[in-house]
């Protein structure tokens, strides 16, 4: 329950900081807490393209190899 409130709160921020990777990190992270894997996998996602846009991207390896592996996430 706690992890679903932490994601709508840093769902409701993202239109603050749309491009920010580190954001979607977090946001993926706490929807995969929750157990809500289609959203998870969403963010992963937007997170890796964002991170990859970024002048210097500001995700570290073992964030990216998370992202990648949430990205992933069977389908419900």
């Amino acid at each position: 329950m706690q992890c679903l409130k932490a994601a709508e709160a840093l769902e409701r921020f993202i239109p603050n900081a749309p491009n920010d990777p580190v954001l979607r990190y977090q946001l993926a992270e706490a929807w995969f807490k929750a157990w809500e894997d289609g959203r998870c996998r969403e963010q992963a996602a937007e997170a890796l393209r964002r991170n990859v846009a970024s002048v210097r991207p500001p995700l570290t390896d073992a964030q990216r190899d998370r992202l990648n592996a949430w990205k992933d996430l069977a389908a419900d």
